[in-house]
């Protein structure tokens, strides 16, 4: 996947997971195999004192062995793997790296559109605190 715009919300075939859905995605694998709709707002304070919260109960979207099997072996990636230079020896943590595959015209359109080099890896990591 191509991941020019991995900082939007916006998935398609053209640029795969966005980072938001990349985020809740991985976040299944930290809650046990309980996926959670990425929420911004979870409680709204009105000015006469009253609130309204919001809340998502989560859906099972795996069994909670395939989250533990997922976050044992992303922990290799951290402590191993390429992922080494976000390790942090006190802090329980898992997580995946990846790459980016541009083609050098997609290259060049973004670094004349937005005056920087493209990214090409990624990373997505999660920890229980």
């Amino acid at each position: 996947a191509n991941a020019i715009s991995s900082n939007t919300t916006e998935s398609n075939k053209q640029y795969g997971a966005s980072s938001e859905k990349m985020a809740a995605a991985y976040a299944a694998f930290a809650n046990g195999g309980i996926y959670h709709k990425p929420m911004y707002i979870n409680k709204v304070v009105f000015s006469d004192g009253s609130e309204k919260e919001f809340s998502d109960a989560g859906t099972r979207a795996m069994k909670e062995t395939t989250a533990y099997m997922m976050t044992e072996m992303m922990k290799t990636v951290l402590a191993y793997g390429t992922g080494r230079g976000a390790y942090l020896p006190w802090l329980a943590q898992a997580g995946k790296t990846g790459t980016s595959n541009y083609t050098d015209d997609e290259i060049e359109k973004h670094i004349k559109n937005t005056g920087y080099v493209a990214p090409d890896e990624t990373f997505v990591g999660y920890t229980r605190k």
